[in-house]
């Protein structure tokens, strides 16, 4: 069976991406990507979804002569993974919009501090959501991970408040840089589909990428030991992956540090992950030492920067801590309506909370997180 034949069939709660006439299985050829910011569809950014599509699928020789699909879950959990199943013609991954939400949040952290002109923003107001900004983030980590997505968050609120001062072009920004982010994660899972086919596996680009790899792989262990002690898999899919984004030549800053966030943000996830919560960032920085000159000439900036995002990750919490960042948000998103001239926002904010008011009084607002895939994991 053809990888989005299963996807469609045994994932109830997929999303249909880009117009059927489109589709040339097993890839996707000429979506159109024209399209505006959903700013309705709060978790699940289908703007950063169908470009992340569109740039994993085209120009990347790895890629032709297999049959792939990627299909995307509404689930508030973070996952990705490359379902392992017999009667799979192919190699299917399936990334939650938990997972592309998280990365899109991280993403306009690191834009709002590195790659936007901060003349757009009033200083103020540029102060007021940077806060909510990590404070979300920080509530992401510690509480996010694993449970549901509350509506109604502050974050959405701050950038329904800031739309005409010049939001979407960091949103823009910063889903250029979670598709980035993304893929890398999707790479990771396409690895680990060419590994366990490898022995049976005749494509002969595919099979020189696991050379490439293993050869990688043993000079990583020689040089540093503690990784033949961790999961070798997981070692190599990453591995893989890099090669994957650097065959077509050396990447730019931005696209490194999303690379090297795309790991961060897995950090936290499960404090038993030896290998992703302490040895992974330094398994990219190896490679990439030797693989890109961007990141040789400019380590020590990258690697400040990556520190600054780590710290955040790290940073003490609890229920106490929590609450005080969640009632810090609603403070400082009341003083930003207070200086920010957008009606229309409010009235949007009003109506909105509402209707999250009534759907928690109803009991409607639960998210069932055991959806269909978990079997297949």
């Amino acid at each position: 069976m053809l990888p989005k034949e299963y996807f469609e069939l045994n994932f109830k709660n997929g999303e249909n991406i880009g117009n059927k006439d489109s589709i040339n299985e097993p890839l996707i050829n000429g979506l159109n990507l024209n399209f505006q910011m959903d700013m309705d569809n709060k978790y699940s950014n289908n703007m950063e979804f169908e470009i992340l599509i569109n740039e994993c699928l085209k120009n990347n020789i790895y890629f032709s002569g297999s049959n792939i699909f990627i299909g995307k879950l509404v689930n508030s959990y973070p996952n990705c993974y490359n379902v392992n199943d017999d009667i799979l013609e192919g190699c299917l991954i399936c990334i939650t919009s938990g997972l592309t939400e998280n990365s899109y949040v991280l993403a306009k952290y690191y834009a709002l501090n590195y790659l936007m002109d901060f003349q757009l923003f009033n200083n103020e107001q540029y102060k007021i959501y940077k806060v909510i900004l990590k404070n979300d983030l920080i509530r992401r980590i510690h509480t996010g991970y694993g449970s549901q997505i509350e509506p109604g968050d502050t974050l959405y609120y701050a950038e329904l408040v800031l739309n005409k001062l010049g939001i979407y072009d960091l949103l823009q920004k910063a889903a250029d840089f979670s598709v980035v982010m993304d893929l890398f994660i999707i790479y990771h899972e396409y690895s680990h589909y060419i590994i366990r086919t490898f022995s049976n596996n005749s494509n002969e680009k595919e099979n020189r990428l696991m050379l490439q790899t293993a050869i990688i792989y043993s000079h990583l262990c020689i040089d540093y030991p503690i990784y033949c002690e961790m999961p070798k898999e997981e070692v190599l899919a990453d591995l893989a992956a890099l090669i994957l984004f650097f065959n077509s030549g050396d990447l730019g800053i931005t696209d490194i540090m999303a690379l090297l966030l795309s790991i961060v943000q897995l950090q936290k996830m499960s404090l038993t992950d030896t290998y992703t919560n302490k040895y992974r960032i330094d398994l990219l920085y190896y490679f990439l030492s030797l693989h890109s000159n961007t990141f040789s000439a400019n380590e020590q900036e990258l690697k400040n920067r990556v520190n600054e995002i780590v710290a955040i990750f790290n940073q003490a919490s609890g229920p106490a801590v929590i609450e005080k960042i969640e009632q810090e948000s609603w403070d400082m998103l009341q003083k930003l309506i207070a200086i920010t001239e957008n009606p229309e926002a409010i009235f949007d904010i009003l109506n909105d909370r509402l209707k999250t008011l009534q759907m928690m009084a109803d009991g409607l607002s639960k998210i069932n997180i055991n959806d269909e895939y978990e079997k297949f994991s």
